[in-house]
């Protein structure tokens, strides 16, 4: 008698749990690389190599997990909702998205002077809600010694942040949303192929060492090395 194997479901609860446990230590690695250290910038390029990465270290456990545990392991569709999950993301908190947005928050008030007339042009046009304008916020936040420990700090800081989640989780659903809708239309009616998507794809297939044993895959990975 064949084992029992996972069923084809895609958007599951268990899926989503997944996918954002992966998404603090992508979130980090991101900020750390195109912020912090400047080395590398992985929201810059075409696939987030960090996303492919975690989705390579899932498919192996739960390539072990399907042996072991065939009726638990997580199916190819849950697998694919842990990758979206992960690169909407990083894609979020990338270069050019939001770490340039909370970045330029406190900008209007703090380089506002006589001479610049900020606060006259346009300084009444900035919702103070979604700005901080406390010098005392400021300062530290640009001339150094700030500390997430501070409890004035993070008062300063959180109604903007959590304005400015609520309109980028917002967002990025809209997004997700608009995909399904010209999905069918663009892949059923006219055979796009999404060679972005292939990669993922194949990592996720039952048998994923069937993928990773192809000569053609590690002669690109040694050329790309």
């Amino acid at each position: 008698m064949k084992p029992s194997t996972p069923t084809n479901g895609g958007v599951t609860l268990r899926a989503a749990l997944i996918g954002t446990l992966f998404i603090p230590m992508n979130v980090y690695l991101v900020v750390q690389w195109e912020t912090v250290w400047g080395t590398q910038y992985p929201t810059t390029m075409s696939i987030f190599f960090n996303a492919i990465f975690s989705l390579f270290i899932l498919s192996i456990l739960n390539f072990g997990l399907r042996r072991a545990f065939p009726r638990n392991a997580p199916s190819q569709g849950e697998m694919l909702t842990v990758y979206v999950v992960m690169i909407t993301a990083v894609a979020v908190s990338g270069h050019d998205f939001t770490q340039t947005v909370f970045c330029t928050l406190g900008t209007a008030s703090w380089y506002a002077t006589p001479e610049n007339e900020w606060n006259v042009l346009f300084g009444r046009h900035v919702p103070t809600w979604l700005t901080v304008n406390d010098p005392a916020i400021l300062t530290p936040f640009y001339e150094g010694d700030a500390t997430v420990l501070d409890a004035r700090q993070l008062r300063g800081w959180a109604l903007p942040v959590v304005a400015w989640t609520v309109f980028f989780t917002a967002f990025a659903f809209t997004a997700l949303c608009l995909n399904v809708l010209v999905r069918r239309q663009w892949m059923e009616h006219e055979k796009l192929t999404y060679p972005l998507t292939q990669l993922p794809f194949e990592m996720t297939q039952e048998n994923p060492l069937a993928f990773y044993m192809r000569p053609a895959l590690w002669v690109g990975f040694g050329i790309g090395a």
